[in-house]
């Protein structure tokens, strides 16, 4: 029997986080934006909107962290040039 590894692509991933996190919105944005009936209208109204403001905030952090490629191909990365070496590329 062959035992299977399971890798899991980084970018697919981070993929289908940004899918399901677009589908919450996209679920919040009738409650967040109706019109405000009553306590009840007004209290769904107010935390639709602050969810949708903690998914903006993730998406913001996110997209700010330094990603590094030599984490995810070390072929990928190239020998630092000092400022005397020539580029031959």
């Amino acid at each position: 029997m062959v035992k299977r590894e399971h890798v899991v692509d980084i970018n697919a991933a981070f993929g289908m986080l940004g899918l399901l996190l677009m589908l919450v919105v996209a679920r919040l944005a009738r409650p967040a934006y109706a019109p405000l009936h009553g306590l009840r209208g007004a209290a769904v109204g107010f935390a639709a909107r602050r969810v949708i403001d903690a998914i903006a905030a993730f998406g913001w952090v996110i997209d700010r962290l330094p990603l590094s490629t030599a984490a995810l191909d070390p072929a990928a990365v190239r020998p630092a040039r000092g400022p005397e070496q020539k580029r031959n590329d």
